[in-house]
Formats: structure tokens, C-alpha cells, sequence
């Protein structure tokens, strides 16, 4: 991608989240893949999560720099599909009101805002 992208320009990709809460309960819940058919549970294909500090050194090693990393989606599983509305309402808050420290692990997205030197 880098070699790919202009002198200067940003390349906006998203990653799943390893530091956060929501990878853990997907982790834990695995064990029920076989009875669940649909959704992320039951998906057939392989997900990698990452922290932030490992996508940095990936964009280092390639010549991009991390201008800047939005942490997204403050759900946890099965309650998001279980109770969207409510869930999409605490997310709202969460994303307002939590201190940065805390995003990580409660947001089981992130999106890193990469430049090219």
C-alpha cells in the first residue's frame, strides 16, 4: 500500500481491536461456533486483531507514519446483536464521556490514519 499511496497522501484503514474487551467475550464465546450459523460468531472465515502499537510498527516498517488512531464501536458481544439499540445508545456515551485511557479497551474497533513520508 505504501508504494501505492503519493508522497504526503493517508491511507485510513481499520483494524479489529486485541486490547479490547469485546475481542476477549468473541474469544472466549468461540467454544459455541459450531452451533451458531450466522453473524460474526458464526462466520467461516479467520479475523486477526492487532493493538495499535503493533499496526505502528507495521506502518513504520513499510515508510508510513500514524498521524493519528480513532477507536470505534464501544460494544461488546452478544449484547450488541442481542440489544442493538440500547447497545448503539451506551456506545454514544462511552464514545462522550469515557476518559481516553479506557477507549481502548472498551471500543473493539480502531482506524489508523496513515501517512506516507
Amino acid at each position: 500500500m505504501a508504494k501505492r499511496l503519493a508522497p504526503g497522501g493517508t491511507a485510513i484503514i481499520s483494524f479489529t481491536n486485541r486490547e479490547a474487551i469485546d475481542h476477549a467475550v468473541r474469544t472466549a464465546l468461540k467454544i459455541v461456533k459450531p452451533v451458531i450459523k450466522s453473524g460474526v460468531f458464526g462466520q467461516s472465515f479467520a479475523t486477526f486483531s492487532y493493538r495499535p502499537a503493533e499496526v505502528a510498527d507495521m506502518a513504520r516498517d513499510a515508510g508510513l507514519r500514524i498521524a493519528r488512531v480513532a477507536f470505534l464501536n464501544q460494544t461488546v458481544s452478544p449484547f450488541n446483536t442481542l440489544l442493538p439499540k440500547p447497545s448503539v445508545a451506551l456506545a454514544r456515551m462511552i464514545e462522550r464521556r469515557a476518559p481516553a485511557k479506557v477507549l481502548p479497551f472498551l471500543s473493539a474497533d480502531f482506524v489508523v490514519f496513515a501517512e506516507r513520508q
